[in-house]
């Protein structure tokens, strides 16, 4: 249970806080617009940091766009040079195979060649052993046709 005589009591009490309350007001207010100034000065900071990270950032952006563009060349340099490369070992094996066909028909002309100068050694041998006593009649002269350089040592090949 609670005694009505306390009720003035409380009242006065409330009176006080309501005074104290009153004579705090100004002061509240005070720091509240001090904070508010802070605040304001702090946004008008951010909003500076804001604008020259805005800067940066489009400084970055046109680096990546740079960037982008000398990687989309390089990449086309490089599809180029594959492309080049590609021609340059279809060339080469074609070369080697060139060549390995010439080598097998300077492997065939040279045992020809060895060959006929096997005969030519016979024929020479030959000659050498027969008599030399008996002179030969001279035989009229038939014109000499044109031939081909080695056209006795021709073949049939697909070097010929």
């Amino acid at each position: 249970m609670w005694n009505p005589l306390r009720l003035p009591l409380a009242a006065l009490g409330i009176v006080l806080d309501a005074a104290r309350a009153l004579a705090e007001l100004p002061r509240v207010i005070a720091a509240l617009e001090a904070r508010v100034d802070g605040l304001v000065g702090q946004s008008d900071a951010i909003l500076a940091e804001l604008a020259r990270v805005r800067g940066v950032v489009d400084g970055v952006a046109e680096q990546i766009s740079l960037a982008l563009t000398d990687v989309q060349a390089a990449r086309a340099a490089m599809l180029d040079r594959a492309t080049d490369a590609t021609a340059a070992q279809e060339q080469l094996e074609r070369t080697q195979g060139e060549l390995s066909d010439a080598h097998r028909v300077l492997e065939r002309t040279q045992a020809d060649l060895a060959a006929a100068n096997a005969r030519i050694e016979r024929m020479l041998a030959e000659t050498a052993e027969a008599p030399a006593a008996e002179p030969a009649e001279p035989q009229p002269e038939e014109p000499v046709q044109p031939t081909r350089r080695f056209g006795v040592f021709r073949r049939s090949s697909p070097a010929a």
